[in-house]
């Protein structure tokens, strides 16, 4: 495990060296990519499988210039949104306008499955949301106030979150006294370098956030598997070990 040095802030949000935590914070359209994933099913020690999960990820780099972005909320404050990746009981009971990014040289957007708007929420397509179904996720309705989708879309809401980072395995920078002015931030993780998921203690879940680092969404291989063989588009996964 390592200890946090590193105290570079923008309003007091992290920015890891590397820029990852501000990307995945502040979302994937404007400043690049977003997530990672577990590593493989293996074999424990004493013999046991245990379940493959992987962190979803924007594929940012691989997406074409003209791919639609959304931006804003407008009937509700980005800050307030932003409660809907951490607080499990963040609620929205109308319907969530929002405005697109949009390039006058543009005259058609590329349309995906799995987005990240610029204020850092999840927005996914109705074929995600019947391809994904319960799982212990809520659904808000979007309508973008700037420009006509092809497709219906929601924001996504991941009802889960668990403490199961197993810490003695993993590469981590924490938020101390020292980096940070936010008490509730002190002894969460500033920045998940390679982690491991102790499957112990999520149960069935299939998708999910951590306790103690919320941007990550964490899916488990067969949700996976599903997601691929449903041709979604938008969306990809990376080994955590892989994290640089």
């Amino acid at each position: 495990m390592i200890p946090s040095t590193n105290k570079r802030h923008t309003n007091d949000v992290p920015v890891a060296a590397d820029g990852t935590v501000a990307r995945e914070t502040f979302g994937a359209c404007r400043t690049g990519s977003l997530a990672l994933a577990q590593r493989g099913q293996e074999t424990a020690p004493d013999g046991k499988k245990t379940m493959k999960y992987y962190k979803a990820i924007n594929p940012i780099s691989k997406l074409p210039k003209n791919t639609l972005c959304f931006n804003e909320t407008k009937n509700i404050d980005d800050s307030e949104m932003l409660k809907i990746n951490y607080d499990a009981d963040f609620r929205f009971d109308d319907i969530i306008k929002i405005s697109v990014d949009k390039d006058p040289k543009i005259k058609e957007y590329k349309e995906f499955d799995f987005n990240l708007s610029n204020s850092g929420i999840q927005i996914v397509s109705e074929y995600f949301k019947d391809i994904i179904g319960d799982n212990d996720i809520t659904f808000f309705e979007i309508e973008t106030i700037n420009y006509k989708t092809k497709r219906k879309y929601y924001v996504m809401k991941i009802n889960k979150f668990y403490d199961c980072v197993d810490e003695a395995k993993s590469e981590i920078r924490y938020w101390t006294k020292e980096n940070t002015n936010i008490k509730e931030r002190v002894g969460k993780y500033e920045n998940l370098m390679k982690f491991v998921i102790d499957d112990n203690k999520v149960g069935e879940a299939k998708i999910f956030r951590l306790k103690k680092y919320f941007p990550a969404i964490i899916i488990r291989d067969d949700l996976r598997e599903k997601i691929i063989k449903n041709k979604i588009t938008g969306i990809d996964f990376i080994d955590t070990w892989e994290l640089k």
